[in-house]
């Protein structure tokens, strides 16, 4: 399970150290870098607040900010050092200060900041959620899923969450990241409680189609979310699984239509991985497709990798959009 996914774009800060993360085209990258991350992950301000504050500042309010930041825990590995400890960093004075500067002495939002046993700041407090849903929204949902026994994605309405339904940015971040977190927040909270893990990751599982038997085993490492930033010069919004797949060596076989080869493959190269069975069918093994125990970031390019691997959550894909209808990463670990 990975650990401390406790703020928002994470991923994306530590992957693109050589990539401009502007709030605002108006500050330094360096004070750019260092309020992208406390934002994200001591929360108490958001980027249109920045934004306000850069558009009215002085060169001095300007300096006095960049000083307070240079001084506190601001950058990626100065952070990394308090993971576990950021309830510490928000309440500092040091902290408080640096958002009296930013909001002009306007209280700052959500100061007592909750996480979720999944690294997430909480449905009441995350700043992303509540331009969507309050907790007294949240509670009322709550109630009317009790009653019916189920969540329903039509009973939003009944609270008073607005839904476009236009494919909009609004649109897709409540079908997709609100509607599902609340859902799973509602059943328990507990990813290993879904459908999706009752359904595959109890047991091996088989899936035999076109001469093809690949046997199978699912692990739900985690899910991820992010809400769409592009507006401030930030990630666009998504929301996934993180996925492993144990496959069984000595009881997979696949065939050569399944795996789809690419025709650059030439006859004579199959031939020197694959066996002929009675009826002259094309198989392959697992291990020949995938020499290595353990795979991960399996790439596009890697046809045969790439089709096992999508054939694989096609499998489970039903059950996996109840919730998330995406993967982030997909991991297969040969058994």
């Amino acid at each position: 399970m990975r650990k401390f996914k406790i703020f928002i774009n994470m991923l994306y800060i530590k992957e693109s150290q050589n990539r401009e993360k502007l709030i605002t085209e108006n500050l330094t990258k360096d004070l750019n870098d260092r309020l992208y991350v406390v934002i994200n992950t001591l929360g108490g301000v958001n980027f249109d607040d920045v934004n306000k504050f850069v558009e009215n500042a002085s060169l001095s309010d300007l300096e006095k900010l960049n000083n307070k930041l240079k001084k506190f825990p601001s950058t990626m590995g100065e952070v990394m050092k308090y993971l576990g400890a950021f309830e510490h960093l928000k309440n500092s004075e040091e902290y408080k200060e640096i958002l009296k500067i930013i909001l002009g002495g306007v209280e700052p939002l959500n100061e007592n900041i909750e996480y979720d046993r999944y690294g997430f700041m909480s449905t009441d407090t995350n700043p992303y959620f509540l331009q969507y849903i309050s907790p007294q929204q949240r509670k009322a949902l709550f109630k009317i899923w009790d009653s019916r026994g189920k969540a329903d994605f039509d009973d939003l309405k009944l609270v008073g969450v607005k839904f476009p339904g236009d494919g909009s940015i609004i649109s897709r971040e409540i079908a997709n990241i609100v509607y599902p977190v609340l859902k799973l927040q509602w059943e328990g909270n507990d990813i290993n409680n879904t459908n999706l893990a009752k359904k595959y990751t109890k047991n091996f599982n088989t899936i035999n189609k076109d001469g093809t038997n690949l046997v199978f085993k699912l692990e739900i490492d985690s899910f991820d979310y992010g809400f769409d930033e592009t507006r401030n010069f930030g990630d666009i919004g998504y929301a996934c699984w993180n996925l492993i797949f144990y496959i069984k060596s000595d009881e997979t076989y696949l065939t050569k239509n399944f795996l789809d080869w690419p025709e650059s493959l030439t006859q004579h190269d199959i031939r020197k991985i694959t066996w002929y069975d009675d009826n002259n069918n094309l198989f392959t093994t697992i291990n020949e497709v995938f020499p290595d125990t353990i795979n991960d970031d399996i790439k596009w390019s890697e046809t045969a990798k790439f089709n096992v691997q999508h054939r694989l959550w096609w499998e489970i894909e039903k059950y996996a959009c109840e919730y998330f209808c995406d993967f982030c990463n997909i991991s297969i670990i040969i058994v």
